[in-house]
């Protein structure tokens, strides 16, 4: 399923990934704290994603600063990163 808005606008969200289904769907997840991260997380910046769990703001974190080995998630599953790889 394809988000509708947030940092993962456009991206899939597979269905029953756990997180709240319709709130990572939607991308309406923590809304205010996605556009924080827009707000303050920038091209070129290394990022630490810690407690990353199921990535749902792994993919976006890694959009926002462009370059994957700027970006290092942790507790990622094997999954999710490979999707990471693919960006």
């Amino acid at each position: 399923m394809r988000i509708r808005v947030g940092i993962n606008k456009g991206m899939r969200w597979t269905v029953g990934s756990g997180l709240g289904i319709v709130g990572a769907c939607l991308g309406t997840r923590e809304i205010e704290a996605q556009l924080a991260l827009t707000r303050h997380i920038k091209e070129g910046m290394t990022i630490f994603d810690i407690g990353a769990h199921r990535g749902f703001y792994t993919l976006g974190l890694a959009r926002l600063v462009g370059k994957l080995e700027k970006f290092m998630p942790s507790s990622l599953n094997p999954i999710m990163f490979y999707f990471c790889l693919s960006i």
